[in-house]
């Protein structure tokens, strides 16, 4: 559940910016130079810990667990991301138009694809049985 406070925060940036909690900047193009943000603090942190900068690395790891729903929220409420999308698409992202009726098809449709019955469904039960069987080998 450790991802929970980042969807929390991700929401409250979504609620912010529809609100009308924004900077007014019309810079989506920001967007793209953020990125690499979570990559580079990645391979900064493994480069770290290789060096042997063991208390560097952890904070560049620490960051790197932050990075998603800081850049989100930087992406709705500084840059003017959801704004852009309005203005491109003619439709953008909102919290009321959420789920959509698309969003039920692409749910049925993808549960038709796990069915355990397919060829898919049987290769995965066949993966997971073998991964759960040396787990047990490895852990008894």
């Amino acid at each position: 559940m450790g991802y929970l406070l980042h969807l929390l925060v991700a929401l409250l940036g979504q609620g912010l910016a529809e609100t009308g909690w924004t900077t007014g900047w019309d810079a989506p193009w920001f967007v793209l130079l953020a990125l690499p943000v979570p990559h580079l603090l990645g391979w900064i942190g493994h480069a770290l810990f290789l060096r042997g900068k063991f208390r560097a690395s952890a904070f560049a790891v620490r960051s790197l667990g932050i990075a998603a729903p800081v850049l989100h929220v930087l992406a709705v409420c500084a840059f003017g991301w959801l704004d852009a999308l309005h203005r491109w698409f003619g439709d953008g992202v909102s919290l009321a138009g959420w789920p959509r009726a698309g969003l039920l098809v692409a749910l049925v449709r993808q549960s038709r694809t796990r069915f355990p019955g397919t060829r898919i469904g049987r290769k995965i039960d066949r993966r997971f049985s073998i991964s759960a069987r040396s787990f047990g080998r490895l852990h008894a």
